[in-house]
């Protein structure tokens, strides 16, 4: 599961982002390095386990990924999950899901009658959750030190590519 998250009226970010425009490539693949060294501590599996409730929030959101390059950060969760691999339950695990549903069919008992069965087959998703339940409060914890990390990193390459050691 990937969220955008847009950092605007944060001074220091937008600056930040404007002096990376400016600079060579290097600083920029100096800084992309940078980045990509110190993210995984912030965001790791044990970070978003932490905020897990139940056995199948833990298998759903199994994982995490994180991408950095100089001008966006991409930080994923449920990037191995452990049931259902190719069926997206991310999002009805991490806000719920309203519509309880009711199957209805008609079965053959073994005896050779036919009846109809109602099962309720979505009784297994959480209740609905409008801020979500593990991947969005592990991210509205990680995503202000992701920004101040971005910043310092920006500031110390641009510092130390101009001669600043």
């Amino acid at each position: 599961m990937v969220s955008r998250v847009v950092v605007t009226g944060v001074r220091e970010a937008e600056a930040a982002a404007l002096a990376l425009r400016t600079v060579d490539r290097d600083v920029k693949t100096q800084t992309t390095r940078a980045l990509r060294a110190a993210l995984p501590d912030i965001w790791s599996p044990a970070n978003v386990a932490r905020h897990a409730r139940t056995r199948a929030d833990r298998a759903v959101f199994n994982g995490t990924s994180v991408a950095a390059s100089a001008t966006r950060i991409t930080l994923g969760a449920g990037a191995a999950p452990t049931i259902a691999p190719g069926v997206d339950l991310a999002r009805a695990y991490e806000f719920g899901d309203p519509r309880k549903t009711v199957e209805t069919y008609q079965r053959r008992s073994r005896k050779g009658g036919s009846h109809r069965v109602r099962r309720h087959t979505q009784n297994q998703l959480p209740p609905p959750v409008r801020r979500g339940r593990v991947v969005h409060p592990a991210a509205a914890e990680a995503v202000p030190r992701v920004v101040s990390l971005y910043v310092q990193t920006v500031i110390r390459t641009i510092y130390d590519a101009l001669g600043g050691r």
